[in-house]
């Protein structure tokens, strides 16, 4: 994705990106971890309705400090159909990868869907205490 939005026009100096999740929970975790870590003051959440729905209660519940939702306006998005950046992908290319389901049981996942696999030893009394 990040490499989508350089091609957009992004500066690379403006694009953060969390190397670490597996799962959507762990990535608004790491997120908000290097968020905090960069000196963020406001943390904002953009992804599809279904799965702003799933996280809005993770995310309000958790973290000290509000993590807002951006909805998707499906008009708006439409105007920009014709965006079709040219990006090459091999540079996000990991060597040695394989999925999921070959690393983690079912149980695992769906643990991991649920946040369960998160070391909230990072992050206590809204501090971060390492990434």
């Amino acid at each position: 994705m990040g490499l989508f939005a350089e091609a957009l026009g992004i500066p690379s100096r403006h694009i953060f990106c969390d190397t670490l999740a597996t799962h959507s929970t762990e990535n608004v975790y790491y997120s908000y971890l290097l968020a905090r870590k960069l000196g963020f003051k406001h943390i904002a959440l953009a992804t599809d309705p279904f799965q702003s729905r799933m996280l809005r209660s993770f995310t309000h519940k958790r973290f000290s400090s509000p993590i807002d939702h951006l909805p998707i306006v499906k008009d708006s998005l439409l105007r920009y159909r014709n965006l079709n950046p040219k990006v090459d992908a091999t540079s996000a290319r990991e060597k040695n990868w394989s999925s999921l389901k070959d690393q983690q049981s079912f149980y695992k996942r769906f643990l991991g869907t649920l946040g369960k696999n998160i070391d909230w030893k990072k992050y206590r009394n809204g501090k971060v205490e390492s990434l």
